[in-house]
């Protein structure tokens, strides 16, 4: 979902012992780079956590818009 913040959001899933190939890595990056948010998700749980935040992140700006100047979540956890 495109907003203010970002342009959307993006989770490549793993399985608990998975690992991100470099050419996903890369991947990731490029699109944090070019404003979406980006996250690898071990479990289903971490995933629905993500993408809550995620949504509660675009609510509580669009209510509170001084509390999220500038946000940006760039975050992708290599194991």
């Amino acid at each position: 979902v495109k907003n203010k913040y970002f342009f959307g959001l993006y989770i490549e899933m793993k399985s608990a012992k998975g690992r991100i190939s470099i050419e996903q890595s890369k991947f990731l990056k490029d699109v944090s780079d070019n404003g979406y948010a980006a996250f690898v998700c071990y479990s289903a749980n971490e995933a629905i956590k993500r993408i809550e935040d995620y949504y509660q992140l675009l609510t509580s700006c669009a209510n509170q818009p001084a509390f999220c100047p500038e946000v940006k979540i760039n975050f992708f956890p290599v194991r």
